[in-house]
């Protein structure tokens, strides 16, 4: 199960939730059984960062502030920087080539990726202002590019690298020279 979110992101994972249900027919009763069939179709790299690495650096965070920089990278910048947003660019390109235009979830996906748009600002400024040394930064580009990996063949290529070029981008906003 994904870690509790606020209305912003409860209202995109109903948005997604039902796109699974009404849309794609993914079967299940409720979020929960449709999250465990769609766990069957993804690789176990992507599942262990939303299951396993968000909610550890959740927990790191809540008994040591510490983690803040960390936990900011890996949600803001990995999750949604360059997961969420490779998955949305590539859900974008499959409407784009489908028969039925599908108006409603084309809406629905833009918004959300104009609420992750700012998302990931906050946290590349987060970041920034955490004045990471070089291998951090070199860390969190590694991460990143892993990341946009660990959807194999349900993300193209295109969408995956467009995701790393855009997160390389915003690395270099940190003022940081790592490559």
């Amino acid at each position: 199960m994904l870690p509790r979110a606020g209305p912003r992101r409860a209202s995109a994972r109903r948005f997604f939730d039902r796109v699974a249900a009404e849309v794609a027919a993914v079967p299940g009763a409720d979020t929960a059984a449709r999250q465990d069939v769609l766990r069957t179709l993804v690789s176990p790299d992507l599942v262990a960062l939303f299951e396993e690495r968000l909610p550890a650096a959740a927990r790191r965070l809540a008994e040591d502030r510490e983690g803040l920089t960390a936990a900011v990278g890996l949600y803001h910048m990995v999750l949604e920087g360059v997961v969420l947003l490779a998955g949305q660019n590539a859900m974008l390109d499959t409407l784009d080539r489908l028969s039925a235009r599908l108006p409603g979830v084309r809406r629905g996906v833009e918004l959300v990726l104009r609420d992750e748009r700012w998302h990931i600002g906050f946290g590349t400024r987060l970041v920034r202002a955490a004045g990471l040394g070089r291998d951090e930064v070199e860390a969190l580009l590694a991460l990143g590019q892993a990341a946009a990996r660990a959807w194999g063949a349900l993300v193209s290529p295109g969408a995956a690298d467009r995701a790393v070029r855009m997160h390389r981008s915003r690395l270099r906003a940190l003022d940081v020279k790592f490559f």
